[in-house]
């Protein structure tokens, strides 16, 4: 058994390490975030719960035979430390890697926790678990290999030093920094935004040190009026570009520089399509005006109603599951009529058939005076893909769905951990 105290001293177990296919974290590692990054890498603590909470009774044993599996289909096994997991790789002599952090590291596992969402009361519980974790593992010696983390360590920096960076991976050291970028586009919800709908100082900071240089437009599905706070939040001048309802919109500053809604005829095909096949899922649906939204279910007059307002963008919201199970039908069915995209896993929304946010983006670099070749993208929805085939440096987060990545040329960290800003850095080269 060997014990690897720093990244230093890595570099001479590479090789050895990289054919040790489990590798078990007691830590806040975030697994989660190496496998949607790299399809190299299977949870398989996140399999276990599943099964767990599914009612099933053996749900230990069950995955042992998904471990195997996964490992014979070329994949390594992320796993956290459960004592059952461990008994069995070492009474089964099965090579694994153990890595846990120094006790000096609990503060930093704790703010940690808390900048990815975790509530007091999971911090109450198990912020404590870095020194009793070590006291118990510096005495075990069931791992071939032990890697001790310091304070400032990640995991994610071990196993990429031992299977490489994943290509996309915007933390790679390609040659992505530019002197040449001159402009920024950026979504909100889901990429620039945390979990809790906030802007973090960090993200604010970061983007404050480029806001001067660079033009900095942000792009998304929202209302001008549900925009301007973000704006004002980042301090961004009052003649900047922003894209509203997913390009039906163009402003610079007060200035509507293009305005564009459904077409009153696609709007009345649309809404009737809702009242007479989604009514029967469970959705609820909304229209959008320019600063108003109101509930399809409260319209006495539906054709009064559209010949009297503009309609720049009508969205359906529902569960996850039914928006999966009926996004295809609803697609094909209304793709005539308007452009679809999901917003989020919950919603799916319609605006006028031939915008998007490519088109839009590509009016304000005329508008600029910029290039394709001198910006930056960041997203994490389908409705995003439009910029990610237009943009070269195209930037998909971490908690992007598969479909979305696909389109991205860079992955950077999820939107809970300042994504946007990390990658920012990278691009600008910014002394933080």
């Amino acid at each position: 058994m060997v014990t690897i105290n720093n990244l230093k001293e890595l570099q001479n177990y590479k090789e050895e390490l990289s054919k040790i296919k489990v590798w078990v974290c007691n830590t806040a590692c975030g697994k989660s975030y190496l496998c949607d990054i790299d399809d190299r890498f299977y949870d398989l603590d996140l399999y276990r719960s599943k099964i767990k909470n599914s009612g099933e009774v053996n749900y230990e044993d069950l995955t042992i035979p998904q471990m195997y599996n996964v490992m014979g289909g070329g994949q390594i096994v992320l796993n956290a430390a459960h004592g059952h997991f461990l008994n069995y790789l070492d009474k089964n002599k099965i090579p694994f890697v153990y890595v846990y952090s120094k006790p000096e590291c609990q503060e930093e596992y704790i703010n940690r926790m808390l900048h990815r969402g975790s509530g007091q009361d999971f911090v109450d519980r198990f912020g404590h678990l870095i020194a009793e974790h070590y006291k118990n593992r510096v005495k075990d010696d069931r791992a071939t290999y032990k890697i001790e983390m310091n304070s400032g360590e990640f995991v994610s920096e071990y196993i990429w030093q031992v299977f490489g960076m994943p290509k996309k991976y915007i933390q790679n050291p390609v040659n992505v920094i530019s002197p040449m970028y001159d402009t920024v586009f950026c979504d909100i919800d889901g990429t620039l935004l945390n979990r809790e709908k906030n802007i973090t100082d960090f993200t604010k900071y970061v983007i404050s040190k480029i806001k001067n240089n660079v033009n900095f437009v942000l792009v998304s599905a929202r209302s001008k009026s549900r925009i301007i706070p973000i704006l004002s939040e980042l301090g961004l001048d009052k003649h900047s570009c922003y894209i509203a309802f997913n390009g039906s919109q163009i402003y610079k500053g007060n200035e509507l520089i293009f305005d564009d809604s459904i077409k009153e005829y696609d709007s009345k095909i649309i809404l009737k399509y809702i009242l007479d096949y989604c009514d029967t899922q469970n959705f609820e649906c909304t229209l959008y005006l320019e600063d108003q939204k109101v509930n399809l279910n409260n319209i006495n007059d539906i054709n009064q109603f559209l010949t009297a307002n503009k309609i720049y963008k009508i969205v359906l919201s529902a569960s996850k599951d039914v928006i999966k199970q009926n996004y295809n039908k609803i697609t094909n069915d209304l793709i005539n009529f308007a452009e679809i995209s999901r917003d989020e896993d919950c919603r799916i929304s319609f605006v006028k058939k031939g915008l998007d946010k490519g088109k839009a983006i590509m009016q304000v670099i005329n508008a600029l005076k910029t290039s394709t070749h001198k910006s930056v993208c960041f997203g994490d929805a389908e409705n995003d893909i439009s910029m990610f085939k237009l943009i070269d440096t195209s930037i998909a987060m971490c908690n992007a769905n598969t479909i979305t990545k696909g389109y991205a040329k860079y992955i950077t960290d999820g939107f809970n951990d300042d994504g946007v800003a990390k990658a920012l850095v990278k691009i600008f080269n910014l002394k933080i």
